[in-house]
């Protein structure tokens, strides 16, 4: 069995990044513009141990163009697993 922890972060004023879920109404606070870190972490779980398989870090940047809205993805992990463009397609296979 491989356990998937997912966390997101959102840029605050360009110096650090900031869990999501502790800026209250982020929707409304939102412009033209916002960065996010996406954290992939996969760890394979067996009955006696934990095992590591993998952590992917992205940085995310959502930007709203006229009537559309930009994706830019950026891996800045090294570890093999999902890539800048697997994220990509994923983020708009959810739209």
């Amino acid at each position: 069995m491989v356990r998937i922890d997912f966390s997101a972060a959102v840029a605050e004023k360009k110096i650090t990044f900031v869990p999501v879920d502790r800026i209250p109404e982020l929707l409304y606070t939102i412009t033209e513009a916002v960065d996010f870190q996406i954290e992939l972490k996969e760890t394979t779980l067996m009955s006696d141990r934990r095992i590591p398989r993998s952590k992917n870090v992205f940085l995310l940047r959502l930007e709203e163009v006229g009537m559309a809205c930009e994706c830019m993805v950026v891996k800045t992990s090294t570890m093999t697993g999902l890539d800048a463009l697997d994220l990509k397609n994923l983020l708009e296979g959810a739209v």
